[in-house]
């Protein structure tokens, strides 16, 4: 997948289940006196379970999957 660099696919365990996904990522920009900044943002393309090629994005609420992206966004700023 790893076409553009802000691009990335990971295997995260979300609430017991083994989930693998593809997501693109963007690092925020700092606050300034002038400018507001803007924050870090993770937006997925693409969630299965395990290893399984199929594509469970449509069935998950909204609310499940900004919960992923948020912990997508906490995860990949632990790691870099």
């Amino acid at each position: 997948m790893a076409t553009n660099t802000n691009e990335f696919e990971r295997e995260i365990m979300f609430y017991g289940v083994v989930l693998n996904v593809q997501y693109y990522f963007e690092q925020g920009e700092d606050q300034t006196y002038d400018y507001a900044g803007s924050p870090d943002i993770a937006e997925i393309h693409k969630i299965a379970v395990g290893n399984d090629a199929q594509c469970i994005y449509e069935l998950l609420s909204n609310h499940m999957v900004t919960q992923l992206e948020n912990e997508l966004i906490n995860i990949h700023n632990d790691e870099y």
